[in-house]
């Protein structure tokens, strides 16, 4: 099942295999994010030309033979480099189907998502292995079989071949905590971000926030970004649009999912929309029978 969604980049997924989407861009020229985060575990292959990629502080150049490794709500940013061809293929992974596999091969964090230290890797073998596994996933030849044991084949070689945050530091959880370490402040800003998480269709105002966390409002902005890399606003956008997509997969009209996950209205909802994923919500929606 294939969705090509605009000349230079689709889409595929299938009702078969809910757990897993694939993005491919063929061309990445005017393929720009702003800084934000998936509740996926993400992967992807730079199939040519350079790109800038921010993830966890560090700003690295990606090229043609570069993996890059997202844990669930890793606040990250990639582009173009100006001038420089981009083609690249993105994998999204349902955190807890890769768990189950994890506590399958004993590779989880007692009982917890391993999170992953490496956010980049040059491993050869990793690369070709997920061009293969893109590559097995939108080949109309192959059964539903076959690409669950593709997909189940290369995420078990995975815990082999990076490492596992959770297992090495001990951290475990989810990614929320995995980067926040025990402090009392960073607590405190767990507790706001998850409250923005379960509350991000409502209106919520920077006064609520500063109270729940026991800080000024300039106080939270500067330590809730420290925390989560971006500010409180931009991540309950980022939760917005995560639920939105969600939403779009199920089918659900593009005026319902605007309204239900707390834009003002569908315009709104389509320029945060396209600034984040880089597509429109229509494009994303799109998904035609190969």
């Amino acid at each position: 099942m294939n969705a090509p969604n605009t000349r230079n980049q689709h889409f595929w997924r299938d009702p078969a295999l809910p757990f897993v989407e694939l993005r491919r861009v063929a061309d990445g020229h005017a393929v720009c994010y702003e800084r934000h985060s998936h509740d996926t575990f993400s992967i992807g292959t730079v199939k040519d030309g350079y790109s800038t990629y921010w993830n966890r502080g560090k700003t690295h150049e990606t090229q043609e033979g570069s993996v890059v490794i997202l844990n669930p709500e890793d606040v990250h940013g990639c582009n173009p480099v100006k001038g420089a061809d981009w083609c690249y293929d993105m994998l999204f992974v349902d955190p807890d189907w890769l768990l189950d596999l994890q506590i399958e091969i004993d590779a989880d964090a007692a009982g917890k998502f391993a999170m992953f230290s490496d956010t980049l890797s040059h491993d050869p073998h990793l690369y070709g292995g997920l061009l293969d596994l893109a590559d097995t996933l939108v080949n109309a030849d192959i059964d539903i079989l076959g690409k669950e044991t593709a997909l189940v084949s290369f995420f078990g070689d995975l815990h082999v071949r990076l490492n596992r945050r959770g297992v090495l530091d001990g951290t475990g959880g989810s990614g929320r905590s995995g980067r926040a370490g025990g402090s009392v402040h960073d607590r405190k800003m767990m507790r706001v971000g998850d409250y923005i998480q379960t509350h991000y269709a409502e209106t919520i105002s920077l006064d609520d926030l500063a109270d729940l966390a026991g800080y000024s409002r300039s106080y939270l902005v500067r330590a809730f970004k420290k925390t989560f890399g971006m500010t409180p606003y931009a991540y309950l956008i980022n939760c917005r649009v995560q639920r939105a997509r969600h939403a779009l997969r199920r089918g659900e009209k593009i005026v319902d999912v605007a309204l239900e996950t707390g834009f003002a209205d569908q315009a709104h909802f389509q320029r945060m929309f396209k600034r984040l994923m880089a597509t429109t919500p229509r494009q994303y929606a799109r998904v035609q029978a190969a």
